[in-house]
Order: structure tokens, then sequence, then C-alpha cells
């Protein structure tokens, strides 16, 4: 039997200070910023010392006198970098430690497995099939950055897969859904914006239940459709704009909580000349305490109002007096529903009142 023997392989760089120790950029991006200052030097010291085989050995004791910081430190940095996950420390019975730096990205993609994967550890078959979702994920989404995904990006994606619970196939939408709107826009974006986009997004269908690219779907649709209702009700005022956030809320009022049908809402907004949609919620509001739900019902009100004001509709072609008295009926409906929207502002006031 033939004897092998390995080949040892030393680059000696002629001087421990000519020596080069590869920092990986996601350390400096993602765990760097937020951590103390004498943690990131025990971590990166001891980096070096991964890579230089000139390095002497060292124990906590003589790596605290190095880096002028007690011992006590040095320990809360391993620790402190352990439960970061991008290393590991043990120590032996005599108290000498054992550090063990991991790969970060590769770290950050073995995160990805959500809690309620399969425990049995010999049951294999669905945990490569999730893994082949995940690499299919990350590629997919890379081709639409048209560029490499960097390490934060990963992370965010991974991210949502744990803490958001959402399926591959659901982040996958995600990124095509954020891109298309920020891209629809024209301007230039970078891959962080892009991603804090998704955050925004990701936000909204978690606060929705989105968990499934089914649900995603769905939301997508309803969320267009209200969309276009909003715009539907500002272009009647002659607003040719996005709505605000309070806009927002009384329009989703109207028909969530109201429930009024798009035309019952067009019947309010066409009663004011005036682009304010708080006067509008005033009428709304009215109809809706009142039961008025149908087009029927308002121009029964209009009607049974006139009769109540003593004006008496003609049928005759309209002349200049029934012009009038139809501008006068408008006026004196138009009143009505000042006096209704101030009653609503009243009832506000006084239950902000109360819940202080």
């Amino acid at each position: 039997m033939d004897k092998r023997h390995s080949t040892k392989f030393v680059f000696d760089s002629g001087n421990e200070n000519y020596g080069i120790t590869p920092v990986e950029n996601a350390f400096i991006n993602i765990y760097m910023p937020p951590a103390n200052g004498d943690y990131v030097k025990v971590y990166l010291y001891g980096l070096k010392h991964c890579f230089s085989s000139a390095s002497v050995p060292i124990d906590n004791e003589l790596l605290s006198e190095e880096l002028q910081i007690t011992e006590g430190d040095v320990r809360k940095a391993w620790n402190y970098w352990q439960e970061q996950g991008i290393l590991s420390v043990s120590y032996n019975s005599s108290g000498r430690a054992e550090v063990h730096y991991f790969s970060i990205p590769s770290r950050i993609l073995d995160n990805y497995q959500k809690p309620d994967a399969p425990a049995n550890a010999n049951d294999t078959s669905p945990k490569n099939e999730q893994e082949a979702k995940i690499q299919d994920m990350f590629k997919k989404i890379e081709e639409m950055f048209s560029a490499t995904l960097s390490v934060s990006t990963m992370q965010q994606l991974s991210e949502y897969l744990k803490d958001y619970h959402f399926e591959p196939e659901t982040v996958i939408l995600l990124a095509e859904y954020s891109l298309n709107n920020i891209t629809a826009k024209g301007s230039h974006f970078t891959q962080s914006q892009a991603v804090r986009y998704m955050n925004k997004v990701a936000d909204s269908w978690q606060d929705a239940g989105v968990v499934t690219s089914e649900d995603a779907e769905v939301y997508i649709a309803e969320s267009r459709t209200r969309q276009k209702l909003y715009y539907s009700v500002l272009r009647e005022i002659g607003q040719n704009r996005g709505p605000m956030s309070a806009e927002r809320e009384l329009i989703d009022k109207w028909f969530d909580t109201y429930h009024f049908k798009p035309e019952i809402v067009k019947a309010a907004l066409r009663r004011t000349a005036k682009p304010n949609l708080k006067y509008v919620d005033g009428i709304l509001t009215r109809w809706h305490d009142a039961g008025i739900t149908t087009l029927d019902a308002v121009r029964q009100e209009a009607a049974d109002f006139r009769q109540s004001t003593g004006s008496k509709g003609s049928p005759q072609p309209a002349t200049d007096a029934d012009t009038r008295e139809r501008e006068d009926l408008i006026d004196a409906l138009a009143d009505q529903d000042t006096q209704a929207l101030w009653s609503l502002i009243d009832e506000e006031e006084s239950k902000s009142r109360d819940d202080h």
C-alpha cells in the first residue's frame, strides 16, 4: 500500500506586519457599526491570528495586555460575537480559549430555516426541497436587480423568510412588485434603497396576514382596486394626485365601515364644488346615520326636503325661476350638510377630550 504524505503550504510574508488579514465586508457593514469598539478590536485581532502562521499563541490575558483592555472585556467580547452567531468560543479545563470564526455570508444563508421546519434530522427531503426554493429565490431576485446581491440584501431576504414567515415564492413576488413600482417612477435607485422600499411593502403584507404567494396576489389585486377608488374620488373634486394618509382613512371609512357603493360616494362628491373630502364625509356620515344607501334614497331625500320647505317642482321646461328654485334647494341642502359636518367635528372633539 502506497504511503502518501500530505503537503504543507505556507505563505511567508517575511514579516507579520507585511501580511494581510481578510475582513469580510459583511462584518464592516452589518456587525461592526453597532458593536462596542473594544469588541471590534478583539474580533479583528483574533481574525489576524486565524490567517497568520507566524503568530505566536496568545491567551485572553496576553490579548488584554496587547489591546490594553481588561481580560474581562476580552471574555465579554468573545461572548458578544458568539451571540451574534459569527464565531464560537469554548474553554478547556485549563481555561484556554478555542475560537472558531465563521464565514458571515454562509451563516446568513444558513439562517433561513423556518421555525416550523421538520425537527427530525433524518428527514432531509423537505429541508433539501426548501433549500432548492431558497436558492432559486436568491437567483431570481439577483436577476431582477441585474447585479450581485449584497450581503445585507441577502440577510434581509432571509429575514422575510424567518421573521415575516413568507414563503420563498412570496419573497420573489415581493421583490418583483416593489421593483416594478420603483422603476415605474423612472428614477434611479440603489440596491439598498430598493430594499428599504421592500421593507415597507413587507410590513403592510405582514399586517394583512400575507404568507403565501397566493395571499400576496390577492392583496396586490385588492390594493390596486382601492388605489383606483382613491384616484377616482380625488379626480371627482378636481384633484389629480395621490391621496394623503388622512384622505385614505376617510375614503376607507366610506367603503369599509359605511359599506357605500361607488355611485353613492360619487353622488355625495357631486353635491359640492368644494375640493374638501371632510365636507363630503359630513354628507356621507349623515346618509349613513339616516340609512340612505341607494341612489333612489338620495333622490327621495332631496324630494322630501323640497316638500318640507314648500318648494314645488315644475314639469314644464326650465325657466329662470325654476333654475333659481333648484339652486336654492341645493344651497339649502348644502347648509344641512354643513350642519352635519360641524356636528361630526363636535363629536370627534368631544371624544378626543374624553379619551384624554
